[in-house]
């Protein structure tokens, strides 16, 4: 009879020992990767909570803007249209004064119309 001592020699962990042991591999990434976040979190906390911040201030700026824009273009058509009204009378008198001065300068230096004797 010979015996087996191959299975003496080599010594395989069972499956339960297997398990344990991918267990304590998975559980050691996983605390590693946990005190990255940690590590990560301490470092980008005060940036984040500097551009909060910064955001906030500029969120308050453009309220500000917005509101001092509707106050200083709050009447910006109606002015508008004053001042297109007066524009308008302007030029309507313009136009008069043009016609009543054409007016006396004809009376002042009436047109001569030469006439061409040859027929």
């Amino acid at each position: 009879m010979s015996e087996d001592k191959t299975a003496e020699t080599l010594h395989l962990p069972s499956f339960e020992e297997r398990v344990l042991a991918e267990l304590e591999t998975i559980s050691s990434r996983l605390a590693t990767v946990e005190e990255r976040a940690v590590q990560t979190d301490l470092e980008t906390k005060p940036n984040w909570e500097r551009l909060q911040k910064d955001v906030a201030q500029i969120h308050s700026a453009f309220v500000q803007l917005n509101a001092d824009m509707k106050v200083s273009f709050g009447n910006l058509d109606r002015k508008l249209d004053v001042i297109n009204k007066e524009m308008f009378q302007v030029k309507a008198d313009q136009a008069g004064l043009e016609a009543r001065l054409e007016k006396i300068e004809l009376e002042v230096h009436p047109q001569i119309i030469v006439q061409d004797r040859q027929f």
